[in-house]
């Protein structure tokens, strides 16, 4: 852009079409400087975001004739006699282009990539800024021959030059604002409640649950859910398909919870079961849909915990009961709108002006225990129950009083997020979180399929990936899974190890005792934890002679799948105000238990049996016991979805073997003592 190509023309000399392209150029040239000052210091807003697509838009259009132009412009600053401004024009020049390459390669990103680079962000930048005194050293001396030009005339003549550098770039940024103002975004918040929408529980219309949205009043549905396009956008495809096949994901959709629902709908109306939405069915919550007459597949159904839901959250408290605080993200433009174009442009600005996006999915909180709390920590208050207060499933608290907790020591800490979201090899954008203290290598990411306990929804579901999530939950439940982050703090060996203490040697006609130690080994909280009077945890005992004749048992499946009266067992047994069992789940009649067993962690508990030998046995006795686990016991999906609907799979988490010889001579009849801490609520 030498000042003999931008000179002022005579009046009636009409510029060629080499200055003609010059010039506009340069109007380019501003328009691309001015809008990314804008985007660099403006707040995020829809006019910034427009500013930025018209910023890309025209920085591509800018390519070519830009190289036109400096093959024109650059023999001609070469020939120059003055070496510092020959040499002051090189170094513009390849300042100049140093901009376009980068922001070439961050369009390219924006397009394909699943994010940006950071190196070439700042390249960008710096280069870009750079660019100001490249405009001023060759603006300032046209402006001075303009202004001469100006005195001298008699009458003033028409100024090309500035035309081309000021109404270029004063219509295009007119252009960029005229399309935020007619941009219609889609109105997501305060979202209007059906005229019947029952406030059963004061004027808060979430409660009994205790989350609520940061203005206190229900979103439409498309602020909470469409998880899916977090993994079609080519951003968080590894983390939406752990997601997709994962509890979290479906909560609301289990066919359990929904039996539940159903009768508490029935039997306390539909507005009962916002209790429960919080933490199963946030979505349909926080949209306002659990109500009457909007049923059960609400909005959210089969997203459970959604992405924005979990990511949206931005304070908690460890009260329980979904007690958080949802905020809705500030929306990209295009993000709610429909069709490819549209999600084409929205996802494009995430990528290349990902500020807002990493703000508004901020991942302090979601790297803290106190996140799982909010859920993972369950009361029945008075307003539900009609009575008074009760402690339900504490999975929280558990772990803060267990040996696993260190306050002030990060390093030596297992939080649930280090065991339950164990770090993977990733190529997602999240990868390498910088606030996790245990985030181990930059290229990994803290896996979402949250393994817990749950082998049997996935399949039941029939969800894409069913068969590799259960089998990865079985690996878990028997401690199988390898975490090398967290390998010298974690226990080895089984998660919850069984083991048989009996004597060597026993008589044929004597009783015999036999102890089978239980212990917590590795989990983060009591085992088993979560609602126990649905899950099923027992001991499977048996007592084989030498032919492999069963001449004990205890733990055994019956013809129903029901586990025999008098077996060993954890598990709990609510009671309603009546002293009736609660059976079948329904939490609103609980007043209390009248039985609960479980193990603390680092804890071991004992069970012990007693039976004769028979005198027919043989030379020796085999025993063997095994721990079991199933999601929710037989009898309840009897009970409430119907006789032989379906069963649940059995886990064996450990088992032992011991064997006994039997001889005539006089022995011990009870086992050895020692080696276990007895424990159990």
């Amino acid at each position: 852009m030498g000042n003999n190509q931008l000179a002022v023309l005579p009046t009636k000399e009409k510029p060629s079409w080499k200055q003609r392209l010059l010039r506009l150029v340069a109007g380019l040239f501003v328009f691309e400087t001015i809008s990314g000052l804008v985007m660099w210091l403006g707040p995020f807003s829809v006019s910034i975001q427009f500013m930025a697509l018209f910023h890309t838009a025209l920085g591509l259009v800018f390519v070519v004739p830009f190289i036109i132009t400096q093959f024109q412009h650059v023999p001609v600053g070469w020939a120059k006699d003055d070496r510092f401004q020959r040499w002051l024009g090189v170094c513009g020049c390849a300042i100049v282009a140093l901009s376009g390459v980068s922001g070439l390669a961050l369009t390219f990103q924006g397009i394909w990539g699943p994010r940006i680079s950071w190196t070439w962000h700042y390249i960008h930048l710096v280069s870009s800024l750079a660019t100001i005194p490249v405009v001023l050293i060759h603006v300032t001396p046209l402006a001075r021959k303009i202004a001469r030009t100006w005195r001298k005339a008699e009458l003033r003549p028409p100024l090309p030059v500035a035309r081309e550098l000021v109404w270029v770039p004063v219509i295009l940024v007119v252009v960029t604002l005229g399309a935020a103002l007619l941009y219609s975004p889609v109105n997501y918040l305060n979202f209007p409640l059906p005229a019947d929408y029952v406030f059963a529980y004061g004027a808060n219309p979430f409660a009994p649950s205790l989350a609520v949205t940061e203005g206190g009043a229900p979103v439409a549905p498309v602020a909470l859910n469409n998880s899916k396009s977090c993994g079609t956008a080519g951003c968080h495809n590894e983390i939406y398909d752990e997601w997709a096949v994962g509890a979290h994901r479906w909560s609301a959709s289990d066919q359990l919870y929904q039996a539940v629902q159903d009768i508490m709908m029935k039997e306390e109306g539909a507005h009962a079961t916002r209790y429960c939405a919080g933490c199963h069915d946030p979505v349909s919550l926080l949209t306002g849909y659990k109500d009457a007459g909007r049923g059960l597949n609400a909005p959210g159904y089969d997203e459970g915990a959604s992405c924005l839901l979990c990511h949206g959250i931005q304070k908690v408290d460890i009260q329980g009961n979904g007690n958080y605080i949802w905020r809705p993200p500030q929306r990209y433009v295009f993000e709610n709108k429909e069709g490819p174009a549209a999600a084409f442009l929205s996802e494009y600005l995430i990528r290349t002006f990902p500020d807002q996006h990493l703000k508004d999915f901020d991942l302090t909180l979601n790297q803290q225990p106190e996140l799982c709390g909010a859920c993972h920590k369950q009361f029945i208050d008075e307003e539900v129950n009609n009575f008074g207060w009760v402690q339900l499933q504490n999975q929280y608290d558990e772990w803060k009083g267990s040996h696993w907790f260190r306050e002030g020591d990060p390093q030596r800490m297992l939080t649930c997020q280090s065991c339950h979201m164990r770090l993977v090899e990733s190529r997602d954008p999240a990868r390498g979180e910088p606030d996790d203290p245990m985030r181990g290598e930059d290229g990994k990411h803290r896996n979402h399929r949250i393994l817990a306990s749950n082998q049997f929804m996935p399949l039941a579901l029939e969800l894409e990936g069913a068969r590799e999530q259960v089998e990865l939950v079985e690996q878990w439940l028997k401690g199988e899974t390898h975490i090398p982050e967290i390998a010298e703090r974690w226990a080895a060996g089984p998660a919850v190890p069984v083991s048989i203490v009996a004597p060597e040697n026993a008589r044929p006609g004597q009783r015999l005792r036999v102890r089978v130690n239980i212990t917590n080994n590795k989990v983060g909280h009591s085992f088993p934890t979560g609602p126990l009077d649905l899950i099923e945890s027992w001991i499977e005992f048996v007592a084989k002679d030498e032919s492999g004749r069963i001449v004990y048992h205890s733990g055994m499946l019956d013809e129903n799948l029901y586990v025999e009266p008098g077996s060993f067992a954890f598990k709990a047994e609510g009671i309603d105000q009546h002293g009736n069992l609660i059976d079948r789940h329904n939490l609103w009649d609980m007043v209390g238990a009248r039985y609960k067993r479980s193990i603390f962690p680092g804890y071991t508990d004992t069970v012990e049996y007693e039976f004769t030998v028979p005198r027919n046995a043989g030379s020796r006795l085999e025993l063997s016991a095994r721990l079991r686990y199933r999601k929710v016991n037989q009898v309840f999906i009897d009970r409430v979805v119907g006789k032989g609907a379906f069963t649940t799979p059995i886990t064996d988490v450990s088992q032992d073997v011991r064997s006994v010889s039997l001889t005539s001579r006089p022995v011990a009849t009870s086992p050895a003592d020692g080696g276990a801490n007895s424990g159990g609520g």
